[in-house]
């Protein structure tokens, strides 16, 4: 979560900005119609509630704008915190925030989920996640540590062919033994498989791009900068993309 980059801040560490850009705009409502900040950020959180740790969630955004108000950055410094999954137990967040829940291993993804809503209301397009040499899944000697990781790749390729992940993407890559080895790739998966499957007609040289899968040959440098404009344009706005580079 550290690593969470925008146009202004590239080098990483932007999550605070996208709250703070989040709170401005609800103070900037607050102050035309009249309504107290909190109110006005709980309306637009609303939409949240309806997913895995979304009440807690919209009470962490509401204790950072708390802080800012207050000056109190030890309040700011233990939201954010808890935005990143950095929170050990739950007894701690109870007392740091008041909230009931922490971002542990499982509900990793559901948190992405969130924090990719969250980021539409601050007035960003999306939130794009990009995991590279995920080769090491099908390095890993422990069959049910791995088939656990392909459960998660399933439920995001699940989400993401059927757009109920807003405004998140996700990119992977790993080689073709990752991708196609009927041992321990993600084809030893059986529901993997099947929605990973190549295009029967993307052969002799023609490549499909309009499935998860896009495979293609060692990239030059000016190649790579192309291909977020490529993803771009083929998918539609405000839609969830979900590719495996192989």
């Amino acid at each position: 979560m550290r690593s969470i980059a925008t146009r202004a801040k590239p080098e990483g560490g932007a999550l605070p900005g996208v709250v703070e850009k989040f709170i401005a705009t609800s103070k900037t409502v607050a102050k035309a119609t009249g309504q107290p900040t909190e109110a006005v950020l709980r309306q637009k959180l609303e939409q949240l509630t309806e997913l895995v740790n979304g009440y807690d969630f919209a009470d962490v955004i509401a204790s950072y704008c708390r802080g800012v108000e207050e000056g109190n950055e030890r309040l700011k410094t233990d939201a954010i915190r808890w935005l990143r999954g950095e929170f050990s137990t739950k007894t701690d967040a109870r007392q740091a925030l008041g909230v009931r829940t922490i971002v542990d291993d499982d509900t990793v993804y559901d948190q992405l989920k969130l924090l990719a809503r969250f980021i539409r209301l601050a007035g960003f397009a999306g939130f794009m996640v990009c995991l590279d040499e995920v080769v090491n899944l099908y390095k890993l000697a422990n069959s049910q540590a791995r088939n656990a990781n392909y459960e998660q790749i399933l439920r995001i390729l699940n989400d993401s062919l059927q757009g109920t992940a807003v405004g998140l993407g996700f990119l992977l890559g790993g080689t073709p033994e990752f991708l196609l080895d009927p041992r321990r790739g993600l084809y030893s998966y059986a529901a993997l498989q099947s929605r990973l499957a190549q295009n029967e007609f993307a052969a002799a040289g023609r490549v499909d791009f309009t499935g998860p899968v896009v495979r293609h040959a060692q990239q030059s440098r000016r190649s790579l900068i192309c291909w977020p404009s490529l993803i771009r344009t083929r998918v539609p706005r405000g839609r969830t993309c979900s590719a495996v580079l192989q």
